[in-house]
């Protein structure tokens, strides 16, 4: 017979907001088309290029997506947490009202699908793309909020063409740094898992991004990473 409501369960407890001042982050992403050269795993391919200033976001796309509502989620010129709600209309497109400095993930928040592909621009820099097939976000991209460090607890990569050699780094900048590799490894297979039995510390205002590179023919590659995020007091 139970005799207690509540789960002794530090994952659980993350998950479902019992857990004060931590929460869980997973990233997700897929680049269609990975080259011989680094590049980002996130649905546009190559390389993104932060802005360096807060710009209001906006959205490129044709009609079929009239009556979508797409919310962005990131941060603004302080690094602080913002979400804004868009629109779009009866073109294709969208302004937002917020500054981001940094887009953490988008996705459609009604019941309107959308039926084309969506670029997520600030200051005219594609930022975020919005697929068909998944309807939000497919990026290994996260920057880490003002006030909050990130604990790296997972990641994993997938290669879609059988038998190919890969290299994957773990590719990170601290506010004020460069970017430089805190983790790497060769994969000859379609799938790899690392876990962090004791987690990578990322502090607040951080970018961390996942890379490939590939020998030969361009191929499909997925990744994904967990964070515990956790609001310093």
């Amino acid at each position: 017979m139970p005799v207690n409501q509540y789960i002794d369960h530090t994952e659980i407890n993350i998950a479902s907001g019992r857990a004060i001042n931590h929460r869980h982050i997973h990233k997700f992403g897929y680049n269609p088309d990975a080259g011989v050269n680094y590049e980002d795993i996130w649905a546009q391919g190559g390389q993104i290029t932060f802005a360096t200033a807060g710009h209001v976001a906006t959205i490129a796309s044709n009609n079929s997506n009239a009556g979508s509502e797409i919310t962005i989620e990131g941060l603004d010129i302080d690094y602080n947490e913002i979400t804004d709600v868009l629109l779009i209309d009866n073109s294709g497109n969208a302004t937002g009202t917020k500054e981001f400095l940094r887009i953490n993930r988008a996705f459609v928040s009604n019941d309107t699908p959308t039926e084309a592909v969506m670029r997520i621009q600030l200051n005219s820099v594609n930022t975020a793309r919005i697929e068909v097939a998944h309807q939000q976000t497919m990026q290994n991209i996260y920057t880490v909020p003002a006030g909050h460090n990130a604990y790296l607890i997972q990641l994993s990569v997938g290669l879609k063409t059988k038998d190919k050699d890969g290299e994957f780094r773990l590719y990170v900048r601290e506010h004020g740094g460069v970017f430089r590799t805190r983790d790497y490894f060769n994969m000859q297979s379609n799938f790899t898992e690392k876990n962090y039995p004791i987690p990578l510390k990322f502090p607040e205002k951080t970018d961390i991004k996942l890379q490939c590179k590939l020998t030969g023919a361009d191929a499909g590659v997925s990744g994904t990473f967990d964070l515990i995020l956790v609001k310093r007091r």
